[in-house]
């Protein structure tokens, strides 16, 4: 968790990170 412009899965739940 620390990726900028990416997707990361998290439990059953695709989040959008922009850092």
């Amino acid at each position: 968790m620390g990726k900028s412009d990416g997707t990361f899965e998290t439990t059953s739940m695709n989040f959008d990170v922009t850092d």
